[in-house]
């Protein structure tokens, strides 16, 4: 449960690259992201390996789950390309989108993770995990003042793609909320 608690921690401070991008500027938001990853993918190819990137090998292996141990972790790339790419090309979604995934994604996994009930829409997920997703992902854009009818679709948007991920849930659940958010107005 440490293991999974502090990947959380890391998970939910992505939630503060809204505001960063509002201090740092959005292009020195994405260098820093892109350069982070980076070194998060070099430090992976040493750790598979057997070789270590002092601090991120060691942070990344208290972090990592017991399906990643012998292979490369691929979802932190996936919430960062998913962060990139919405910065970039949907910024002021991103500035409500980010922190509502931010607090969702590790507050499904963590009431999950003690959920009894499976998910109909995926056998690897708790229904459990999947009711807190859309309700945290429900309060925090109602919070950041988006329409509660849209908060309310969006929200129900995200939840079935994070259960029902195409890719990774860190990369196709951040775009498709941010897109609904984006479009859903313009219907």
């Amino acid at each position: 449960m440490k293991r999974v608690l502090i990947r959380k921690i890391i998970h939910a401070s992505s939630g503060l690259i809204p505001f960063l991008m509002d201090i740092l500027g959005r292009e020195v938001m994405v260098v820093l992201l892109a350069l982070i990853s980076i070194l998060f993918a070099f430090s992976e190819k040493l750790r598979l390996e057997g070789k270590t990137l002092p601090l991120i090998t060691w942070l990344t292996m208290i972090c990592l789950r017991k399906e990643e141990e012998n292979r490369f972790a691929i979802a932190p790339l996936c919430l960062a390309l998913a962060i990139i790419i919405l910065i970039i090309f949907l910024p002021s979604e991103a500035k409500i989108i980010i922190p509502a995934f931010a607090i969702s994604d590790p507050l499904a996994e963590l009431v999950g993770i003690k959920g009894k009930i499976m998910n109909p829409i995926n056998r690897q997920k708790t229904l459990e995990g999947s009711i807190i997703f859309f309700l945290s992902f429900f309060l925090v854009l109602a919070m950041l003042n988006v329409n509660v009818g849209y908060a309310i679709l969006i929200s129900l948007l995200a939840t079935v793609t994070e259960a029902r991920p195409i890719i990774d849930d860190n990369l196709s659940t951040p775009i498709v909320a941010c897109l609904a958010l984006k479009f859903l107005p313009a219907l």
